[in-house]
């Protein structure tokens, strides 16, 4: 029995040490393996730095027409693109490298080949990712959206895919990432926009719009009276948006007022005096922010700040704060008005809150202070 025991004892170490053996062993040839193909990779790397940008594409496919580093080629050019944003579709054409993954997808829905293409960013993959938009499973459609954002596409292909993405149930916050990556026209927009009879497509798309409108504020006269012109045409095609459902009210006033033009503020002010939801009527105080401190934006913003709704408060005073001094001469006005204060309390803090952020306070405070007994005593003098 003794025998037996020292025998299955004996065999059970050696199993061991085997075992303990061919791990390490493996480790180490798998170590071997992992820094060959770094080095390999590394070395396709610096030859196709090298080669890249002085060959065209067929050039190209033939002077790595090795299929051994095929895949390697592939990993480097995807590696390239995540870096540094290139457009190397013409290259993934050439080699047959976008069919493959579009072949991928359509045999087993391979969602990493289709992230791919997103990277490709072929044109050639334009028609089977648009009917891929039209799949009943929503990652497919999604991902086939978000590889459609960053092909560079003809305007009448982005209405295509603008139509096909408003009937999808992607959601629209990330619906509206992938029409702004697209980067369509104003024009297209608000072209789309003039179709739209449901509140989430109107939505999206005016939230789109904002990423492409910009306030004439440029050195180049030709290009301030084309923005000038451009947003005019915004400002008469969103206005009457201002009376429609509330998120679409609001949409539409963080576009009109992103013009920065005097009638767009008109529009801010006129759906101040006629919303009465706290939403928008926050909102319009946001807006005015983008505006000169004249003195319809102050006027505005100091009645809002006194109004019911702690966040149309809250939303008037971060508008003040951010308008220069006569921004901080309305709040410091505010802070003297002992009865609206007395109703709201918390409004001590958020004016303590905003002023101790404000640079230099303590001196405008003083001068704000000389100003209101200069104006008293003309007053008194004046009777």
């Amino acid at each position: 029995m003794q025998r037996i025991i020292i025998g299955i004892v004996i065999f059970v170490s050696v199993v061991v040490t085997f075992l303990v053996v061919f791990v390490l062993l493996r480790k180490y040839i798998l170590q071997i393996k992992t820094k060959r193909e770094a080095e390999i990779k590394q070395s396709i790397y610096e030859e196709i730095e090298d080669k890249l940008f002085s060959l065209a594409p067929e050039e190209f496919t033939n002077y790595f027409s090795d299929p051994r580093k095929r895949q390697y080629i592939y990993d480097v050019l995807k590696e390239m693109v995540v870096e540094n944003g290139y457009d190397f579709h013409g290259i993934f054409d050439e080699m047959n490298f976008t069919h493959e993954m579009m072949e991928r997808v359509e045999r087993n829905a391979d969602r990493q080949a289709l992230k791919d293409l997103s990277l490709i960013k072929s044109p050639i993959s334009y028609d089977y990712l648009c009917q891929l938009l039209q799949s009943d499973d929503i990652e497919l459609v999604y991902r086939a959206g978000y590889a459609l954002s960053y092909i560079s596409l003809e305007s009448y292909q982005k209405r295509v895919v603008i139509d096909l993405l408003l009937q999808t149930k992607i959601t629209k916050q990330r619906l509206m990432e992938i029409i702004s990556t697209m980067q369509p026209s104003i024009n297209l927009l608000l072209e789309e926009l003039e179709k739209q009879t449901s509140q989430r497509e109107k939505i999206i798309l005016l939230n789109a719009m904002k990423q492409r409108v910009i306030g004439y504020t440029t050195r180049f006269r030709f290009l301030e009276k084309k923005l000038r012109i451009q947003n005019q045409v915004i400002i008469d095609q969103l206005k009457g948006y201002i009376d429609d459902a509330e998120e679409v009210a609001i949409a539409a006033l963080d576009v009109i007022s992103d013009t920065r033009q005097t009638q767009a503020l008109d529009i801010v002010i006129h759906a101040a005096n006629t919303w009465e939801n706290p939403l928008v009527l926050a909102a319009a105080a946001d807006c005015c922010s983008k505006f000169p401190p004249e003195h319809r934006a102050l006027s505005l913003l100091y009645h809002l700040a006194q109004h019911t709704n702690y966040w149309v408060r809250l939303a008037s005073f971060e508008s003040l704060s951010k308008m220069g001094e006569e921004g901080y001469r309305q709040i410091f006005l505010l802070s003297m008005n002992t009865e609206f204060l007395s109703k709201y309390p918390s409004t001590y803090y958020l004016i303590y809150q905003i002023i101790s952020e404000i640079p230099n306070m303590s001196v405008l405070i003083e001068r704000f202070k000389q100003e209101q007994y200069t104006n008293q005593d003309r007053v008194l003098n004046a009777s």
